[in-house]
């Protein structure tokens, strides 16, 4: 009797931990089972679909933008540059306002200065009108508007080099007057500090109001700059990053731990 007891309870045990073995074996096989299903890739390409080329998804493309911009400074003409044309305007009035009334108290030599002083003013005022005339009417963005047109193909990646051009071509424009306003309210500012005070009664406050005028291209930004500049903001606005810390509950180490969080928002 005893041993049939025995045997009773050996076997419950065995069944027991057998019961045990098999609902991990059963466990793993899942966890294996999970772990080899394939990639889900369909559902990786749809998430996928909105990560595109900015250059095609900014409102307005550079390509429209470039249009009207174009046509923009088509109607307002020389306009377009009225801090550079003022800054001119004014050394070339300087030049002329000294060359004519030029002090008789100072000496020959001065007055020999102050006339090539006053040509040289002269010079960089009308150089400066002949410059702002050349840069608006080659029309620079008019050019690549029509390179733009040309490309018939519509296709993903003529659209793509559309837009790139279109890019390009604010670049070019804003680099361009970025590094020559310097230059230009450089030149400008000292030909009319060259003429002041050698003039007689009011006409001295021409140097004057030349010399405040020629920093005028420092101080207004020109639509060039700006197209590009905006351009450049929108593309960013497309993807925005938010990151963050948090913490997140591990189940493999059944403890929180800390984590950086990452989002893009479309």
């Amino acid at each position: 009797m005893t041993n049939k007891i025995t045997l009773f309870v050996f076997t419950l045990v065995i069944g027991f931990f057998s019961q045990i073995c098999f609902s991990q074996n059963v466990q793993i096989k899942k966890a294996d089972d999970s772990d080899s299903k394939p990639f889900d890739t369909n559902f990786q390409l749809e998430d996928l679909k909105a990560l595109d080329y900015p250059e095609l998804q900014v409102v307005p493309r550079a390509s429209e933008r470039l249009i009207l911009e174009s046509n923009l400074i088509k109607d307002e003409g020389i306009l377009t540059v009225v801090p550079y044309v003022t800054a001119s305007l004014f050394t070339t009035a300087s030049g002329l306002a000294v060359a004519a009334n030029l002090r008789p108290d100072i000496s020959e030599a001065d007055k020999s200065d102050a006339k090539t002083n006053s040509n040289i003013a002269l010079g960089v005022g009308i150089g400066g009108l002949a410059i702002s005339y050349w840069y608006i009417y080659t029309d620079h963005y008019g050019s690549t508007v029509n390179q733009i047109r040309g490309l018939k193909n519509k296709d993903r990646r003529t659209e793509l080099l559309r837009e790139r051009l279109a890019e390009e071509a604010f670049e070019k424009s804003a680099n361009l007057v970025s590094k020559w306003k310097w230059v230009f309210a450089t030149a400008n500012f000292l030909a009319c500090a060259q003429l002041t005070g050698k003039s007689n009664g009011n006409n001295n406050i021409y140097p004057t109001l030349g010399m405040a005028t020629a920093l005028l291209p420092l101080f207004v930004t020109s639509n060039f700059e700006n197209n590009y500049q905006k351009q450049q903001e929108y593309k960013k606005r497309i993807y925005t990053p938010i990151s963050w810390i948090d913490y997140r509950f591990d189940k493999a180490d059944s403890a929180w731990n800390p984590s950086l969080n990452f989002a893009w928002n479309f």
